[in-house]
């Protein structure tokens, strides 16, 4: 666990350095969140029904959502 923090100051630091990058990856990273919302409400509104292979709309949700909050926290778009 230790190791996980020290990775995401690192990160931190990195994104802080690249200021325009930041800035940008806070602009884009919910716009992509917004679109897979909107996918996900597609599929769940054509199957008609509330579970999708066992999970609810609000438990992908959250999935995507910390999914791209854990993304966010270690993976630097500076380095790409």
């Amino acid at each position: 666990m230790k190791l996980f923090l020290e990775l995401i100051k690192i990160r931190l630091k990195i994104n802080f350095h690249y200021k325009w990058s930041f800035i940008l990856c806070l602009l884009y990273d919910p716009l992509i969140l917004i679109v897979q919302i909107s996918v996900l409400k597609t599929i769940y509104t054509y199957n008609e029904t509330n579970n999708v292979l066992g999970y609810s709309i609000m438990q992908m949700i959250w999935y995507f959502a910390g999914a791209k909050l854990c993304n966010y926290l270690i993976w630097s778009y500076p380095d790409q």
